[in-house]
């Protein structure tokens, strides 16, 4: 609940929460933050300030108690998604999957092994958002706004549905 009253009133506690984000994204790229292709110190606290004070789903203020998120999967088939083990990487609007950048990224990571696409929608409570690992991606990768839950058993499955984009996939 303390990291809720953080994101409903901005304040100077953020730059805790900014120090812990960037403090994770610094275990990723050890000794190289200023050179880091996240940016500086100073670009990262303004994109942590941005994302803190912009509303759910593109940042974590105004999150309602009750969230639906979305997650693409790569599987061979929709009987191949383990309905107990989802993942903890979810994005806020379902629109983000037309976004280029978004599914190239998905692209270069899946190479040669895609199989079929998945989308599957699920509810989950504001409690359930890891604030401090969503925003030390946030800090990793810009042009991502991956929201991260604590707990995938702690979520309602409200659709799966096959995710055709001809373009990209």
């Amino acid at each position: 609940m303390k990291y809720i009253k953080l994101f409903e009133s901005f304040d100077l506690l953020n730059e805790k929460y900014n120090r812990m984000a960037l403090n994770y994204a610094n275990t990723y790229y050890s000794d190289e933050i200023g050179d880091a292709p996240y940016g500086d110190y100073d670009e990262i606290l303004d994109r942590l300030n941005d994302f803190c004070t912009t509303d759910f789903p593109y940042g974590l203020k105004n999150i309602p108690t009750k969230v639906v998120l979305y997650r693409l999967l790569n599987v061979d088939d929709i009987n191949n998604i383990n309905k107990n083990e989802l993942g903890k990487s979810y994005v806020g609007d379902k629109k983000m999957f037309e976004d280029e950048d978004f599914l190239e990224s998905f692209l270069f990571r899946y190479g040669e092994d895609m199989k079929k696409w998945f989308i599957v929608t699920i509810e989950t409570t504001r409690n359930n958002i890891d604030f401090e690992h969503s925003m030390g991606n946030r800090a990793e990768y810009p042009a991502e706004f991956e929201i991260t839950i604590k707990n995938d058993k702690d979520l309602k499955i409200l659709n799966i549905e096959e995710f055709k984009n001809t373009d990209y996939i």
